[in-house]
């Protein structure tokens, strides 16, 4: 009797001892560090400016940094060049290619906040400040060269600004390092303010999942 009542002792102190009985699974606590990535893309800039082309070309470039907490933070650069309308410059006759062109150059700070559908669709809300470089053409001249073809001279000049940019975007992950973002945007510029949509190739960490490695 005594043996029976020392070996079930024993069983009992093992069992109890969570340096050598582990009978529950690891779970390891969840990386603060959610998405890392960089973006490349290009936008599709509309304005209503009396003196731009209502429709401009830009590219966008920028680092997203996600957080476990759903707080995304993204500083970035866009450039956005609209062709001017002409009507400054009706003494000058040129083709549509030659037409002196607006460049905005906007680099940024955005904050916002994300909900994931899926593991797979992410949704962004996001807004910051910017710093905006307005490079205007003012002066616009052509002259004839060998009768046949037009050299054409651009004065420009350049404007600085405090604004803001504001986005929303849908990122597409059908990986966990590469996908796309689809976005609409507005940015505010005084007295120059633009709207439009993009389209983005984003690299890097973009979700993690379980039995995934956890780097970060």
């Amino acid at each position: 009797m005594w043996r029976c009542l020392l070996v079930i002792g024993l069983f009992s102190f093992l069992a109890s001892d969570p340096a050598i009985a582990q009978t529950e699974a690891v779970v390891p606590n969840e990386k603060n560090l959610q998405q890392l990535y960089v973006g490349l893309g290009s936008q599709l800039g509309i304005t209503d400016n009396q003196y731009l082309d209502d429709n401009g070309i830009g590219l966008n470039a920028y680092l997203n940094v996600g957080l476990k907490s759903n707080w995304n933070f993204r500083p970035g650069i866009i450039q956005t060049n609209f062709k001017d309308d002409m009507s400054r410059f009706e003494h000058v006759t040129a083709s549509p290619g030659d037409y002196p062109k607006h460049r905005f150059t906007s680099t940024y700070l955005l904050i916002g906040k994300s909900i994931e559908f899926e593991n797979v669709i992410q949704l962004k809300g996001m807004a910051g400040p910017t710093y905006t470089t307005y490079r205007e053409p003012y002066d616009f001249q052509g002259a004839p060269l060998l009768y046949l073809f037009h050299t054409y001279k651009t004065e420009f000049r350049n404007h600085y600004y405090i604004g803001g940019l504001v986005q929303a975007e849908a990122l597409f992950m059908p990986g966990k390092s590469a996908g796309f973002t689809l976005s609409g945007f507005f940015n505010f510029i005084p007295q120059n303010s633009f709207g439009g949509l993009g389209l983005t190739l984003n690299l890097g960490l973009l979700r993690r999942e379980k039995g995934y490695p956890e780097i970060l």
